[in-house]
């Protein structure tokens, strides 16, 4: 039990956790930030272009994109929870399931990713993406089926399915027999609840210890 000013301070100021906190936070931060700023200033964007947030540059209400950027903290939390899990207790877990945490992760990040950079519409084609997200969802099937079952099979079914709608009337676009608007609504729709599923089946595989 610490008692005097000395021991704070010691403990405050350990080696150990100085170098941790730099090498673990501190030093990739900084390396990610500087390289960021180095590439996108290379590809002709401005330092306020790249620091700012796109509202504050467009002038526009803060709520704009709202129901996107909620979308988009699913999606984030699904990949968060797995990993928190797999770092503090990883003892807990059947070698198995921390297979199965690590894929529900990477999947969760692969749909972030594509979903904050918008990499279906501007860097690669929407049938590849949508394609390679239905065999990855395959093949997690096949070699995780029974943990998926244990889990929870019908919200894995079910986020599966909102999200399969979603790439459905994505792809259907105008040729619906509807207002674009509705036709956006359907799709956005379809995301943001098969996320926020997606989200509940992470948070069940993370909880259930097998």
């Amino acid at each position: 039990m610490m008692s005097s000013p000395s021991q704070y301070a010691s403990a405050t100021f350990a080696p150990r956790r100085i170098v941790q906190c730099l090498g673990f936070a501190v030093l990739p931060a900084g390396i990610f930030f500087g390289v960021s700023l180095l590439v996108l200033r290379d590809r002709g964007f401005s330092t306020a272009q790249i620091l700012r947030d796109p509202v504050q540059q467009r002038g526009g209400s803060s709520f704009l994109g709202f129901l996107s950027s909620a979308g988009l903290w699913l999606w984030i939390m699904a990949v968060a929870i797995p990993i928190f899990v797999l770092l503090t207790e990883r003892a807990s877990f059947s070698t198995r399931r921390q297979e199965f945490l690590a894929l529900l992760a990477g999947f969760s990040m692969l749909l972030a990713l594509d979903d904050f950079f918008q990499l279906h519409v501007d860097h690669v084609p929407a049938a590849f993406v949508f394609g390679g997200y239905a065999a990855l969802a395959a093949a997690l099937v096949l070699r995780q089926h029974a943990e998926i079952v244990a889990t929870d099979g019908f919200a894995f079914l079910l986020a599966m399915a909102l999200l399969a709608g979603s790439v459905a009337a994505e792809a259907a676009g105008s040729d619906l027999p509807v207002r674009i608007g509705t036709v956006e609504s359907i799709e956005e729709g379809c995301k943001f609840l098969g996320a926020a599923t997606w989200l509940y089946f992470c948070g069940r595989a993370a909880a259930l210890r097998t």
